[in-house]
């Protein structure tokens, strides 16, 4: 519920909202020894955390939650938190970093037949490319 409440509140670009109720989401679930909502509302915090530039927060977060899909051998969600990963590498401009992360999220998605999935992170693999070549 306050992962859902999270996430409404960021479309309306109420970060700092979004991240408290993440928070307590994610702790909540930790408590309850709910890993995949645990691991989900990570990936959602770094995605908040990423539009109000705190970067490391962010890369934490995302590199959490893709350790918990891990554990869980839920490769959609592990997907999902690498396509977040390199997005936020890219923006600090560890571009290295962030083309290994979209590499990894589009085999993941690829393993999983996640053709939308595989085409986003394909996308953004490309932006990333094209990025380190222009330095």
């Amino acid at each position: 519920m306050l992962n859902n409440r999270a996430i409404t509140l960021a479309q309306v670009r109420r970060y700092e909202e979004a991240i408290e109720a993440l928070q307590r989401s994610i702790a909540i679930n930790s408590e309850l020894g709910d890993r995949r909502n645990e691991g989900k509302g990570l990936n959602n915090l770094g995605i908040a955390l990423r539009y109000v530039q705190c970067f490391e927060d962010a890369i934490e977060a995302h590199q959490r939650a893709a350790a918990i899909a891990r554990e869980l051998a839920d490769l959609r969600s592990e997907g999902s938190a690498f396509t977040g990963l390199g997005l936020v590498l890219a923006e600090v401009g560890r571009l290295e970093e962030a083309i290994e992360a979209h590499q990894r999220a589009a085999t993941l998605f690829r393993t999983q037949g996640d053709r939308h999935g595989e085409a986003m992170a394909s996308s953004n693999l490309g932006l990333a490319l094209e990025e380190l070549r222009r330095r």
